[in-house]
């Protein structure tokens, strides 16, 4: 995929919402990038890269793939209290392209996702300029310290397809600094989820070797 000369701010939508207000912002600074999982990725650490400045996001230098069929799970914790109220991504224009995206509150375990109740189910459309917004409906607007993206399938539409991702771009409203007591309920439920993904690896191991 060849970089572009457009931006990626502004754009149209396919998603017909009313204007935003002032204190609606890119939320790629209050992202801990270095703290973000992304479960099923080719290389380790690839996925965290997608997340980029919007002046940035048609630099397609890094990316992240699936390795093990189309699915994506992005865990995110931010550094503040954010609402998230859109979300915008870059693709290739191939079956690569990601063709369902669900949204998951802070408290969901990103390896065992309860795909019934995701705040938000999409389908998508492929862009490759990040010109498409998909606006969250109000119910699915959480404040939290942390929210679960997840892209379940392709254009492939194959379970043994690979999906590819240039850059996800999410907007909102910084809350401001997140009180004392939920910064302990995230680091307990972070903890306990990367130790339920170190034992599906290691069983994942254990079943190629014997």
């Amino acid at each position: 995929m060849s970089g572009h000369g457009h931006s990626c701010q502004g754009g149209c939508s396919h998603e017909a919402a009313p204007a935003e207000d002032a204190s609606m912002v890119d939320l790629f600074s209050v992202i801990k990038v270095d703290n973000v999982e992304v479960y099923n990725e080719t290389t380790n650490g690839s996925g965290r890269k997608v997340f980029k400045k919007v002046e940035d996001c048609l630099n397609m230098e890094n990316f992240v793939e699936s390795d093990y069929g189309p699915e994506l799970t992005f865990d995110i914790p931010f550094s503040a209290m954010v609402e998230v109220h859109s979300i915008k991504l870059v693709g290739d224009l191939d079956e690569t392209h990601p063709a369902v995206i669900q949204v998951f509150d802070q408290h969901t375990n990103p390896t065992d996702l309860p795909l019934d109740k995701a705040l938000y189910t999409k389908d998508l459309m492929q862009d490759d300029k990040a010109e498409i917004v998909y606006n969250l409906p109000v119910k699915a607007r959480k404040t939290a310290p942390r929210i679960i993206i997840h892209f379940p399938s392709n254009f492939s539409r194959s379970e043994e397809g690979i999906t590819k991702i240039y850059y996800l771009g999410l907007q909102g409203m910084n809350k401001g600094e997140i009180p004392r007591q939920q910064v302990v309920i995230t680091n307990y439920e972070s903890t306990a989820q990367l130790k339920d993904h170190k034992t599906d690896t290691m069983n994942q191991i254990g079943r190629q070797i014997f």
